[in-house]
């Protein structure tokens, strides 16, 4: 590896993780189990709000089946995380 490659490597590396941009990012937030993808995707809208809740502290908090949410759990679980919600339907071309 020549010299200006790592070098190049270190500066991304420090940039990457110095977030100078002014847009908000959303975490990225991992789920374990298939049916924990509402849960996971509540917890990333919560981060990029500066919520940050944890998928333990979600999973302690909120009791989902093992079947997964339904459309309005998820939103009952999201208006006690004090986010405002409503339903819509789009087609795949709206999207």
């Amino acid at each position: 590896m020549c010299r200006g490659h790592f070098v190049n490597k270190v500066y991304e590396n420090i940039v990457g993780k110095l977030n100078l941009s002014l847009r908000r990012k959303v975490p990225q937030v991992l789920q374990t189990e298939a049916a924990e993808c509402g849960l996971a995707s509540l917890a990333m809208v919560c981060g990029y709000y500066g919520m940050h809740i944890d998928m333990l502290s979600m999973r302690q908090k909120f009791d989902i089946s093992a079947r997964g949410a339904t459309l309005s759990s998820l939103i009952a679980i999201a208006e006690n995380l004090n986010l405002k919600t409503r339903a819509l339907s789009l087609s795949l071309d709206e999207i």
